[in-house]
C-alpha cells in the first residue's frame, strides 16, 4: 500500500488547496484510485472480512 504517497497527496490538497494541480488530481482520479480501491480491498478481506463483506452489501 503506498501510503506516503497517499497521505502526501492529502497533505499537499488540504494545505496547498488554491496551488493544487487539478490536472494531477483528475489524472489520480481517474487511474490511480481504481488500483488503490483493489489494493484496499484485498486487504480488508484479509484482515477484516466482515467489514469486507458490509462494502458488498447495497446501500
Amino acid at each position: 500500500m503506498p501510503w506516503r504517497s497517499v497521505t502526501g497527496f492529502r497533505n499537499i490538497a488540504v494545505h496547498t488547496y488554491f496551488d493544487v494541480d487539478w490536472s494531477i488530481v483528475w489524472r489520480i482520479a481517474t487511474t490511480a484510485l481504481r488500483d488503490l480501491q483493489e489494493q484496499l480491498t484485498t486487504l480488508l478481506k484479509a484482515e477484516f472480512p466482515l467489514i469486507a463483506s458490509q462494502l458488498d452489501q447495497p446501500h
